[in-house]
């Protein structure tokens, strides 16, 4: 998932919940991280706010938000009819093929260079 997408995720949050963080670069990016590792899509990810908000009063965070979109498209994928199954199977065996691989989030690459305030105030480089 791109950050632009992760910012539709996050102000369709804010849509449920006035009080909830205005999107900006460093939050998206994150979530966007956070939601690339499980490979959710942005469709899936918006059902997910939607379902989220239904079941709870809790503010939204990625962790939830992840396992409900696997659960959306879990159960997406379980009714599938034979055909359609095979042409998901038939786009997955396509990637591989390929070489397509989910970028591995290492702890290098979670520590990002502070930004704004942080570096103002002589944040670590």
């Amino acid at each position: 998932m791109k950050p632009a997408e992760a910012a539709q995720v996050l102000a369709k949050c804010a849509c449920f919940d006035p009080m909830f963080s205005k999107p900006s670069e460093a939050l998206s990016r994150g979530w966007a991280e956070a939601f690339t590792r499980y490979g959710i899509e942005l469709k899936d990810a918006l059902e997910a706010v939607t379902a989220h908000y239904v079941e709870s009063a809790d503010r939204a965070m990625p962790a939830p938000l992840i396992a409900q979109a696997r659960k959306l498209r879990r159960d997406r994928a379980e009714r599938d009819d034979a055909d359609a199954r095979a042409i998901r199977e038939a786009k997955i065996d396509a990637k591989i093929a390929a070489g397509f691989h989910r970028p591995a989030v290492t702890g290098a690459q979670s520590r990002h260079e502070p930004t704004g305030p942080t570096r103002m105030l002589g944040g670590e480089k």
